[in-house]
C-alpha cells in the first residue's frame, strides 16, 4: 500500500458509560466496502456478543495518498457501519475522535486517549430535532402498546366492540413530555406499522421507526438514523439512551399534586383535611402487597384531600392537592416553539423522483393502499392518482427487468444469462405485450438441456426471482394490473364481509374472535380497519373506477363485484350501489360483446344458403353466446332488416328447442296490418318421451308485437293465420311412426295429449284433428295501457327496465296478460292451444336511464288452469322446465325469487307443506356451454365457472334479502346441457378439488347438497365417432355437510303411461324436453344406478324429502 492507512477497531463498549463492555444479540449489520475502505467482522447476524468474548467485533481500514485523505475515508466508512441489536458500540465516539484536529495533524501520543477519557470527553449531544422526533415516536409507540392491551382487556376478550374514538387513537394520537425543562407536545399519525408523521408548531416530519427483536429502536428520518433503547423509571420517567446519550423524558414537575405512587388500598390519612405539613412528613398510608407504605409530602404546604380513606386507587391517581408555602417551586417548562427540521420523507412516502425506479414506486404505492385498507391514515386520492399512471406503464416492467438482469440474472449460467440479455438488448420488454412469457421460454429452453432432475431443481432455485418475474408478467401488463386492483377489493372484503349488514355491527368482534382464536393482533387489526370504514369506502370507490380501464372484466372480478353488491350495511351503501352499477354494466358489456360475435353467423343464416342441418349445426355452435345476448337479439326484431330478422327468429327457436326436438318446417311470415309489418313464426317439432323411444308432434307458434296495444289489436287475426299452418293429427301420426326408435313390435300408441286435469276446472279433451299448439307471444315495446292506467311506474318499458319493478311489482305484468288471455280463452281452447308463454325482452338504453339489465321476463299461462299464470315457471322458457326438474319441489310451498341481474339463476324459497320449519332455498342452473370435446376442455368446464360463481352470489343475495325467510339448509342443482368428454373418475376428482377450494363460500351459504346432471362421453371414443355416440347420463350428488362426500349414478329411464306432468329430465339434455311446456299423459321414471361412492344405492329421482 502506498500512501497512508488508518485502522479502526469497532467494539461492543459503551463510550458514555466508562467504556463498559456490553453484551446481547445482534440482529443486523451493514457495511459497504469501497476502493478506499474495507473491513471485516467477527459476527454475522443473527449473532450474539457474550460475556466470554472479546469486545472487538470488527475492523475497518481506509487508505489515501495523504493522511488527511485516509482519515476522511475512514470517517466516511465508519459512519456507514450499521449495527442493530442489544449492544452499545464505540462507532459514534470513534467518529468524533477521527474528526479531531489533533488526530488529523498527527499530534497524538500513547497518553492522548487516556487524557481525553480522564477529561471525560463527552459525545456530542443529539440535536433537539432528533430528541423531539425520537421522543415523540417512543412515546407514541408506548401509548399505542398500552392502548392495544387496554382494548383487549376491556372489550375484545368479551366480544364487545370498543368505542370508535379509542380505536382511532391507534392511528392518530397525541403525546407530550418534558426534556431539559423544555415541554414538547405532538400529534402522531401512523401510515403503516412503521411509518409515522409527527406534527408540531405547524411543521411536519415523516420518520420510520423499526423495533428490533432485542428491544432496540431504529429511527430513520431524512439522512439521519438514530438508535435508542429505553427504561421506565419511578415517577413516570423514561430513560432513553439515544445514540449513547442519556435523554430523560419526564412529566411536568408539580409538587402541589399529591398522587399515589403505587396501585393499592388507601388505608388512612395521617393528617386532617386543611392541615399544614412540612417537606417529608407522612400524610397517608397505603397497603400494597400486604405491606404498609407511608406517603411523604414532597414540599411544605396545606393539604386538601380528595379521595376517601379505604379507597382502592391506581398508580398516578390524584389523592389531593398541596397549597405550597413557596409557589415558585412549581417548575414550569418552556414550550418547544421550534420546527421539526426539513427532512426528506422515507422512500415509501416520498414524491416520485427520477432516481427512484418505477417498479419501486409502484411497490410503495400498492403497499400504501393496502395499509389504508388496514385502517392506517394516508392520502388516498394522491396515492391512487400516482398509481394510475403506473398500472399499465411498460416502463415499470422494464425497470424491474433491468434490476433483475443486474442482480440475480447476472449469477445465472452463461446460456440463460445470454438469452435474457439478448431479450433485453432487442427491446422486447417494450415491444412485446407478453414479455414475461418470453422470459419463461428462455428459462425452460435451458432446463431442457440439463442432464437430470437434480440439475433442473438447482437451476430453478438459483433463477427463482427470474421465474417469479416471468409468471408475474406472463400475460402482459393488463393481467398484472387486474390482479393489483382485485387485491384491493379482496382486502376490503376480507374485513367487511364480517359486517354484511347493520345487525352485524354488534356481532363483528364475536365473528372475528371465532375466526381468529388466540390471535389478538389479527382481531384488533380487523377492528381497526372497520373503524376507518369511511376512508376505506372513499378509497374503494376510486379503485372501482379503475375496473374496465386498467383491468380485465373476468369471472374473478365479476365474483368480487357480486360480493360487494351483497353488502347491505348503511355504511356500505355507496360501495353497494357502485358495485351493482358496474356489475350490470359488466353484464351489458358481455351481452354487447356476444352480440357482436354472433352477428356474422346470423348474417350467414340470413343468406338462406344453408341446409336445415347446417343451420342447426351453426346455431348449436354459438348457443352459449346466443343465450348471453338473447334480450338484445330479440329487441332487433323491431327494427332489423327482413333477412336478419328471419335469422334472429330462426336462431331463437333453434336455441330454445334444441337439436333433439327435430324442429322442421320453420316458417317466418310477414303480414301488413294498418301499414305496419307483423311477424308470425311457426314450426313443427317432436316432444320426445323420457327414454327417447317415442316422440309426439307439437306445433309451435310465435307472434311478435310492438306493444300490448298492438297485441290486443292484432292478436286474433295473426293467431288465426298462424294456427292455420298447423298440420292435422293424421300428418303427425305419420311423423311419429317414422321416428319410432326401435324396429321391434311397438308399444301401444299413447293416447292424444290431454289439456285436462282431474280438478273441477277440467276443460275437456282437445280435438283429435289438430296437433296441440304451444303459443309464444313476444312483446317488444311500450305498454300504453299500463302507462295510461296511472301506474306510478309509468309505461311498461320503464316499468320493466326498473330493478324495483323486477323485484317488487312483476306480478302486475302477469295479471295484465292473464286478463288479456282470459278474454280470448274460448278461442284458444277451441284451437287446441295448450299453453301461452309471454316473453318480454329487456335490453339496455342508457339514454332512458336504464339499469343496464339484460334479461327476458317470461310468464307462462296454461289452458287447463283457465290461462292463469304458472308462477313456478315464471321467467323460465317452456323447454327448460323439465331440465330444471321443478316437479321435485312438490313437497314444498314454493316462491320464485327473482333477481334480474342474474336471469340464468333460478332460485326458489321452499317451505315444507307438512313441516313449516323446514325452509330451504333451491337454486337451479342450466350450464349453457360448448361441448367439452377434450379432457382438458371438459376439466375446465367442471371448474368454478362464471355461471356457478354467479349461482353462489345469487344464493348469497337471496339469503341476505329481508323479503325471504331465513334458511338453514340450501340445495344447488346444475344441469350441463352439452356433453363432456371425460371419465367419471376424472370428473369426480375435478369436482372434489373445486368444492374444496370453494368450501368457505359453501359453508357461508349453508349449502348442504350440490347435485349435477352431466352427459359424459367416454374419452376412448374416436373423434370421428363422437357425434354419433350417445353420451351417458350421470348424476353426481355431492353432500357438503357435515363433511364432503360424493356419490355418482347412471341415469336409467323407463317409460310409464300415467300422470299429467313430466316427472323428470330427459336423458338428452340437448333437447331440454320441449314437451315440458305442455301437459302430457306420458311420463318417465328415471332410476339412478350407483356406479361410484360409498353407500350409494339404486333409487329413483323423486321429490325432495323433508328434513
Amino acid at each position: 500500500v502506498s500512501g497512508h492507512c488508518v485502522a479502526v477497531r469497532l467494539t461492543a463498549e459503551n463510550a458514555s458509560d466508562g467504556w463498559k463492555p456490553t453484551v446481547g444479540n445482534v440482529t443486523e449489520t451493514s457495511f459497504q466496502s469501497s476502493p478506499q475502505a474495507w473491513g471485516y467482522f467477527s459476527i454475522r447476524p443473527p449473532a450474539e456478543v457474550h460475556s466470554f468474548a472479546d469486545s472487538q467485533f470488527g475492523h475497518v481500514f481506509a487508505v489515501g495518498k495523504t493522511r488527511t485523505a485516509a482519515v476522511r475515508a475512514a470517517i466516511r466508512a465508519v459512519s456507514q457501519v450499521r449495527i442493530v441489536g442489544e449492544i452499545h458500540t464505540n462507532i459514534t465516539y470513534v467518529s468524533e475522535l477521527l474528526g479531531m484536529q489533533d488526530f488529523l495533524e498527527n499530534r497524538v501520543t500513547t497518553s492522548w486517549l487516556d487524557k481525553l477519557i480522564s477529561e471525560q470527553m463527552q459525545l456530542k449531544p443529539p440535536s433537539i430535532e432528533s430528541i423531539a422526533i425520537c421522543g415523540a415516536l417512543l412515546k407514541g409507540h408506548l401509548t399505542i402498546q398500552e392502548l392495544r392491551a387496554k382494548l383487549h382487556k376491556d372489550y375484545l376478550w368479551r366480544n364487545a366492540c370498543p368505542p370508535p374514538e379509542a380505536i382511532g387513537a391507534l392511528v392518530e394520537t397525541k403525546v407530550d413530555f418534558i426534556w431539559n425543562q423544555i415541554s414538547f407536545s405532538f400529534e402522531v399519525f401512523r401510515h403503516s406499522p412503521e411509518i409515522f408523521t409527527i406534527s408540531a408548531n405547524g411543521t411536519l416530519a415523516q420518520a420510520k421507526l423499526k423495533v428490533s427483536p432485542g428491544g432496540s429502536f431504529i429511527c430513520s428520518f431524512g439522512d439521519n438514523t438514530c438508535q435508542f433503547r429505553y427504561e421506565k423509571e419511578p415517577g413516570d420517567k423514561i430513560r432513553m439512551m439515544l445514540d449513547g446519550f442519556v435523554v430523560m423524558l419526564e412529566r411536568e414537575k408539580d409538587p402541589s399534586k399529591l398522587e399515589a405512587p403505587y396501585g393499592g388500598k388507601l388505608v388512612q390519612y395521617l393528617v386532617s383535611d386543611g392541615a399544614h405539613v412540612n417537606k417529608g412528613d407522612a400524610y397517608a398510608e397505603m397497603e400494597v402487597m400486604k405491606m404498609l407504605f407511608a406517603l411523604p409530602a414532597p414540599e411544605a404546604g396545606v393539604v386538601s384531600l380528595l379521595k376517601p380513606a379505604g379507597s382502592f386507587v391506581n398508580a398516578g391517581e390524584a389523592l389531593g392537592r398541596l397549597a405550597l408555602d413557596d409557589p415558585s417551586l412549581v417548575a414550569k417548562a418552556k414550550p418547544f416553539d421550534g420546527d421539526l427540521g426539513n427532512f426528506e420523507a422515507p422512500p415509501e412516502m416520498i414524491e416520485p423522483i427520477p432516481t427512484t425506479p418505477l417498479h419501486e414506486q409502484y411497490k410503495y404505492l400498492v403497499a400504501r393502499t393496502h395499509n389504508m385498507l388496514d385502517g392506517f391514515v394516508d392520502n388516498e386520492d394522491e396515492v391512487l392518482q400516482r398509481l394510475s399512471a403506473l398500472l399499465l406503464n411498460p416502463k415499470v416492467m422494464s425497470a424491474e427487468f433491468d434490476e433483475l438482469i443486474a442482480g440475480p440474472g447476472s449469477k445465472l449460467p452463461q446460456a440463460p444469462r445470454a438469452a435474457l440479455e439478448q431479450l433485453h438488448a432487442q427491446g422486447n420488454v417494450h415491444k412485446h405485450d407478453c414479455f414475461g412469457s418470453l422470459v419463461l421460454d428462455a428459462l425452460r429452453a435451458h432446463e431442457a438441456t440439463l442432464p437430470d432432475a437434480a440439475a433442473v431443481a438447482a437451476f430453478r432455485a438459483a433463477a427463482e426471482p427470474v421465474y417469479s418475474f416471468g409468471h408475474k408478467y406472463e400475460s402482459g401488463m393488463l393481467d398484472f394490473s387486474t390482479s393489483c386492483i382485485a387485491s384491493f377489493i379482496e382486502h376490503f372484503l376480507l374485513v367487511e364481509r364480517v359486517y354484511p349488514d347493520d345487525r352485524a355491527e354488534l356481532l363483528g368482534v364475536y365473528h372475528l374472535n371465532e375466526a381468529h382464536k388466540d390471535d389478538v393482533d389479527t382481531v384488533l387489526s380487523r377492528v381497526l380497519s372497520h373503524n376507518q370504514l369511511e376512508r376505506k369506502v372513499a378509497l374503494i370507490l376510486n379503485a372501482l373506477d379503475f375496473l374496465g380501464t386498467f383491468t380485465h372484466m373476468n369471472a374473478a372480478v365479476f365474483s368480487l363485484l357480486q360480493e360487494l353488491s351483497s353488502l347491505e350495511s348503511v355504511k356500505h351503501a355507496r360501495v353497494h350501489r357502485k358495485a351493482k352499477q358496474i356489475t350490470a354494466s359488466f353484464n351489458d358489456n358481455i351481452a354487447k360483446h356476444s352480440k357482436e360475435e354472433v352477428m356474422p353467423y346470423l348474417r350467414t343464416l340470413a343468406d338462406a344458403s344453408l341446409s336445415v342441418g347446417e343451420e342447426l349445426s351453426l346455431v348449436t355452435s354459438i348457443s352459449e353466446k346466443l343465450n348471453s345476448c338473447q334480450p338484445k337479439l330479440l329487441s332487433m326484431l323491431a327494427h332489423s332488416d327482413k333477412a336478419l330478422r328471419r335469422a334472429v327468429i330462426k336462431a331463437a327457436v333453434l336455441t330454445w328447442y334444441g337439436t333433439s326436438c327435430a324442429v322442421k318446417n320453420l316458417s317466418v311470415k310477414t303480414y301488413l296490418r294498418k301499414g305496419k309489418e307483423k311477424a308470425s313464426v311457426t314450426w313443427e317439432y317432436l316432444a320426445q318421451s323420457m327414454d327417447s323411444s317415442r316422440s309426439e308432434p307439437r306445433f309451435g307458434v310465435m307472434l311478435v308485437f310492438a306493444s300490448m296495444d298492438d297485441l290486443e289489436a292484432n292478436f286474433d287475426d295473426l293467431c288465426q293465420l298462424a294456427l292455420a299452418e298447423r298440420p292435422t293429427n293424421n300428418d303427425a301420426d305419420t311423423t311419429a311412426a317414422a321416428t319410432t326408435a326401435t324396429d321391434a313390435a311397438p308399444a301401444p300408441s299413447p293416447p292424444p295429449i290431454s289439456i285436462s286435469s282431474s280438478s273441477s276446472r277440467s276443460l275437456g279433451r282437445p280435438s283429435t284433428k289438430n296437433t296441440p299448439a304451444a303459443l309464444h307471444v313476444l312483446v317488444l315495446g311500450e305498454n300504453s295501457t299500463l302507462r295510461d292506467s296511472g301506474s306510478k311506474f309509468g309505461g311498461q318499458r320503464a316499468f320493466r327496465r326498473s330493478f324495483a319493478y323486477a323485484v317488487m311489482d312483476e306480478s302486475t305484468t302477469g295479471k295484465s296478460y292473464h286478463k288479456i288471455l282470459n278474454s280470448k280463452a274460448a278461442y284458444l281452447r277451441s284451437n287446441d292451444v295448450a299453453q301461452v308463454s309471454v316473453l318480454l325482452p329487456t335490453s339496455t338504453d342508457a339514454s332512458l336511464g336504464d339499469d343496464n339489465l339484460n334479461y327476458v321476463s317470461v310468464f307462462n299461462f296454461e289452458a287447463h288452469h283457465h290461462f292463469e299464470e304458472n308462477k313456478l315457471m315464471r321467467h323460465i322458457l317452456p323447454p327448460q322446465a323439465t331440465a330444471l326438474e321443478l316437479h321435485r319441489l312438490s313437497n314444498f310451498e314454493v316462491e320464485r325469487c327473482w333477481f334480474p341481474d342474474a336471469p340464468q339463476v333460478h332460485v326458489y324459497l321452499a317451505v315444507a307443506k307438512k313441516q313449516p320449519l323446514d325452509t330451504r332455498f333451491f337454486v337451479r342452473l342450466l350450464a349453457h356451454s360448448q361441448e367439452g370435446r377434450t379432457v382438458s376442455g371438459a376439466t375446465q368446464l367442471l371448474q368454478p365457472t362464471s355461471q356457478l360463481l354467479q349461482g353462489f352470489a345469487t344464493l348469497e343475495q337471496a339469503i341476505g334479502d329481508s323479503r325471504y325467510k331465513p334458511t338453514e339448509s340450501n340445495h344447488i342443482f346444475v344441469r350441463y346441457l352439452a356433453p363432456l368428454r371425460i371419465t367419471l373418475q376424472q370428473a369426480v376428482k375435478t369436482l372434489k378439488a373445486t368444492l374444496t377450494s370453494c368450501m368457505p363460500t359453501i359453508n357461508k351459504l349453508q349449502a348442504t347438497e350440490l347435485e349435477l346432471a352431466i352427459p359424459l362421453w367416454d374419452p376412448s371414443v374416436p373423434d370421428a365417432d363422437l357425434d354419433s355416440t350417445k353420451p351417458t347420463q350421470v348424476r353426481i350428488i355431492c353432500r357438503l355437510a357435515p363433511s364432503l362426500s360424493i356419490d355418482a349414478y347412471e341415469e336409467v329411464s323407463s317409460f310409464v303411461s300415467s300422470g299429467t306432468y313430466p316427472a323428470a329430465a330427459t336423458t338428452s339434455p340437448a333437447s331440454v324436453a320441449a314437451a315440458a311446456a305442455i301437459a302430457t299423459t306420458h311420463t318417465a321414471t328415471i332410476t339412478l344406478k350407483p356406479i361410484l361412492g360409498k353407500g350409494a344405492t339404486a333409487t329413483a329421482i323423486a321429490p325432495y324429502t323433508l328434513l
